[in-house]
């Protein structure tokens, strides 16, 4: 559950908009990564509209990448276990 939450302010980060309040409550300012690779939640669209869909889609893409890692990286490890 940890890690679940690590992952998601990672890829908060990552998203564009407003920024991630990394030290709230010491500060209020939002940081940015250098890069986006999300769009994030289209909020005032229907759940059809393209953009959306787009979104799912993308989304999808990175949980499978994710899933993948993990696999590999279980498999490594119980490689050098045994």
């Amino acid at each position: 559950i940890l890690t679940s939450c690590y992952l998601h302010i990672i890829i908060d980060l990552f998203t564009r908009g407003r920024g991630l309040m990394l030290f709230w409550p010491l500060t209020t300012t939002r940081f940015h990564a250098p890069l986006t690779a999300f769009r994030g939640v289209p909020w005032s669209d229907s759940l059809t509209n393209p953009r959306y869909l787009q979104m799912l889609f993308e989304d999808s893409c990175f949980a499978v990448i994710v899933i993948i890692l993990v696999a590999v990286m279980r498999k490594i490890q119980s490689r050098y276990s045994s």
